[in-house]
């Protein structure tokens, strides 16, 4: 398992802006971004640059890390708008299902009118089902019967008082339903995916290569030495052991 992040006592402020974090994200892996990006930035810096050089943190070790550090902004940035969109995509979800259960009214009316108390007929259009509570699933199967029984040339059945254009509404609304209802699923799915990927990048990349850069720093800048008190913390190091 890779290192957990090197916890700073009082962690040093470079100015940088904090990059926006999606919710859902867990606090320590924004923690181990944040302390690596911590970090890296204090690296940049030409006289620090020139001293963890001399203890082997290349150039090439530095861009390598910031190219993690890029990795991990995109893929929260990318969580955030999946997470965005999965907010708006369950108001469609809400409007489409409204729009839905509004064109069966006339259906069951319908149906209520065309078949006697006692046939089957009326369960499979819905009647007797609390249709505004029913699940996603429910909803479209009653959807899905009535536009299969009453399309067609001739239809199956013919319902006392219903039009063409209610007819086919239902076929209409119905697909709007699934597709907003499929698309929320989806925003999900692509979240909790995202998520992983930042995961992995965090424990397989960034923290290594965090911890292998504060161990240069916690040999270019020695805690026995007073005066690289306030380096050692600016790379998250306690200021009176080594890092270990």
């Amino acid at each position: 398992m890779p290192d957990a992040p090197t916890p700073a006592p009082e962690p040093a402020s470079n100015g940088k802006a904090k990059r926006a974090k999606a919710g859902f994200i867990s606090q320590s892996l924004v923690d181990a971004i944040d302390l690596a990006d911590d970090c890296h930035l204090e690296a940049a810096k030409p006289e620090v640059a020139a001293k963890l050089a001399e203890r082997d943190w290349s150039a090439a070790d530095q861009t390598k890390l910031g190219e993690h550090l890029v990795k991990a902004d995109d893929l929260q940035n990318d969580i955030a708008e999946a997470r965005a969109g999965k907010g708006t995509r369950t108001q469609e979800e809400s409007e489409a299902r409204e729009k839905l259960l509004t064109a069966l009214d006339p259906i069951l009316k319908g149906a209520r009118r065309t078949f006697a108390s006692d046939d089957a007929q009326r369960a499979a259009f819905g009647i007797g089902h609390n249709l505004s509570n029913a699940i996603t699933g429910e909803v479209l199967r009653h959807a899905e019967y009535a536009r299969d029984q009453l399309t067609g040339t001739p239809p199956k059945i013919v319902l006392k008082g219903v039009i063409a254009t209610e007819i086919t509404a239902i076929a209409t609304l119905a697909d709007k339903y699934k597709n907003a209802d499929w698309a929320q699923a989806q925003a999900q799915q692509t979240a909790s995916a995202l998520l992983q990927d930042l995961r992995t990048l965090v424990e397989t990349k960034i923290n290594p290569a965090r911890r292998e850069l504060q161990l240069t720093a916690d040999m270019a800048y020695p805690h026995r030495v007073e005066t690289n008190a306030a380096q050692r913390k600016a790379f998250g190091l306690q200021v009176d052991r080594p890092l270990a």
